[in-house]
């Protein structure tokens, strides 16, 4: 996973619909404070003052917001890490209801044992920034003989439960084997009845290292089913970074591959027994000569030579990232974005429909930065980047739009199309009232739409006053294009689209 010797690719093998509305936004990477080696950011739900940045070596420290200050004070501070190849601290997760329960999950490689170990803990009582020692329980306990491929991203999903991602362990036959947890996706349930974890009632196993259930709907699970129970998704070879879509709920999982395919791969919000492939598939490419598996699920793309779906300049594994859903970039909603190890940061956005676009290499030119070992999300669904090479953290921001604009409204055609301020009925990518079609129905541009105001702002305009709308131009009162102004049509017209109908 670490391995940074790059594998020079050309980008002729991209293949995918080359639209350019994600490419209209320009980016930035700030650098935050940061300690040494982070491998995660990540936020509690709801606080929007803190971060928390997860050092491999056995550190999470917190980052106060605003101000941007790097408490002195570890929040976690684990002594038993093995640091060495691609182990350490690589996982940690908040609970749904860590603000009122204060439990936290996280993973790591123990150094006394070897073992890959999952863990839970729970905050001070009268410190917030300080995890209580005490409190901290061994969870599930996995023997370890591999450096290598352990994986590690943690989140709970949609529906409360707790997501393990666990790699190989450098032997590819675990990630078909249903009697291993290695090379798969787990799911787990950590809270009880009361759902507060850390009760007698969250425990379901005789041994007191397992606490947690098995939810309803895991594929394997059952008396008769000789299979492991946690078991979620199987066919992963070491899932470095995956994340959930804040509004559709689908899971998304970046796997580094062998040698000739990284990929990333997408599972619907609740779709339980998928095969990824590993090691019968190296991203689209067969790998070992097997037929493919029952429930096999392709990824959605995956780069590396020649016949993969896209291709970075400099290549050598996969770093998943997020779905955009923040507010601060809107043009970039939707959008994927993700990275390679050598090749940098990109993005791609990927239509309700599944169709692929605006695939954008976006670093060195936006984003200068290390290159990415991993992603991260705070509160808000604003995106972060890590590099464990340059021991920094950066946030993600809007720098500006570019491309064509036609209504000169400073946002770029093709944004303004994506964040709804335009349409395009003829989906040629240029809005509807730079063509003299209909415009869109937000005829004064406040964001609100269909609302009465719309109405009201254009007879306002259609009999000679002013728009009242502040900071925005008016849509023109040509609404339906057809070159005669103020008429009865435009009226007619606007309120034919207002009502949910088309632009007769």
């Amino acid at each position: 996973m670490f391995d940074r010797t790059p594998l020079r690719v050309g980008l002729a093998a991209f293949s995918l619909a080359t639209g350019s509305l994600s490419a209209q936004v320009t980016l930035r990477a700030r650098q935050l404070p940061s300690p040494n080696q982070p491998v995660f950011v990540a936020a509690p739900p709801g606080d929007t003052g803190r971060l928390f940045i997860v050092s491999r070596l056995g550190q999470v420290r917190v980052l106060q917001l605003p101000g941007e200050t790097l408490l002195a004070a570890p929040f976690l501070n684990l002594t038993d890490v093995q640091i060495f190849d691609e182990r350490g601290l690589l996982g940690f997760a908040f609970h749904p209801q860590y603000a009122t329960n204060r439990y936290f999950w996280f993973y790591y490689s123990r150094s006394s044992d070897g073992a890959s170990v999952l863990a839970r803990a729970r905050a001070s009582q009268a410190n917030p920034n300080v995890a209580d020692a005490a409190t901290i329980q061994d969870v599930l306990v996995i023997s370890s003989a591999a450096q290598i491929h352990q994986g590690g991203w943690l989140a709970f999903g949609p529906d409360g439960f707790l997501y393990f991602a666990l790699g190989d362990n450098a032997t590819s036959a675990n990630a078909q084997s249903t009697t291993s947890l290695r090379g798969k996706i787990l799911r787990i349930d950590v809270d009880g009845a009361d759902d507060v974890p850390g009760n007698a009632d969250d425990d379901a196993f005789p041994s007191p290292l397992q606490l947690y259930s098995i939810p309803p709907g895991n594929p394997f699970a059952g008396a008769g089913d000789p299979g492991r129970d946690e078991i979620w998704a199987l066919g992963v070879r070491n899932p470095w970074r995956c994340s959930f879509d804040r509004e559709t709920g689908d899971l998304w999982i970046g796997d580094v591959g062998e040698g000739q395919r990284e990929e990333v791969s997408v599972l619907a919000s609740g779709q339980a027994g998928a095969n990824l492939g590993w090691p019968i598939m190296e991203g689209n490419r067969p790998f070992n000569g097997q037929p493919l598996p029952a429930n096999y699920v392709a990824p959605v793309f995956d780069w590396r030579g020649a016949g993969s779906s896209i291709d970075f300049p400099n290549t050598c594994f996969a770093v998943g990232g997020y779905v955009y859903r923040g507010n601060a970039v809107p043009c970039l909603r939707g959008t994927y974005v993700f990275g390679d190890g050598c090749g940098g940061v990109a993005s791609i956005y990927r239509a309700p429909n599944g169709t692929l676009s605006d695939f954008t290499v976006r670093t060195p030119a936006e984003i200068t930065v290390s290159p990415a070992t991993s992603f991260g999300e705070d509160a808000s669904g604003e995106l972060y980047v890590a590099s464990i090479w340059s021991h920094a953290v950066y946030k993600l921001e809007f720098v500006s739009y570019t491309g064509a604009d036609c209504d000169a409204n400073s946002i770029s055609d093709g944004c303004d199309i994506r964040m709804g301020l335009s349409t395009d009925t003829n989906t040629n990518s240029v809005p509807d009232r730079c063509e003299g079609l209909c415009t869109d129905i937000d005829f004064n541009n406040d964001g609100l739409y269909p609302d009465n105001n719309d109405i009201v702002d254009l007879f306002t305009v259609f009999g000679g006053g002013a728009c009242p709308a502040q900071g925005v131009p008016c849509d023109s009162i040509d609404f339906n294009g057809d070159g005669l102004f103020p008429d009865n049509l435009d009226l007619t017209h606007f309120l034919s689209v207002f009502g949910g109908g088309g632009c007769e």
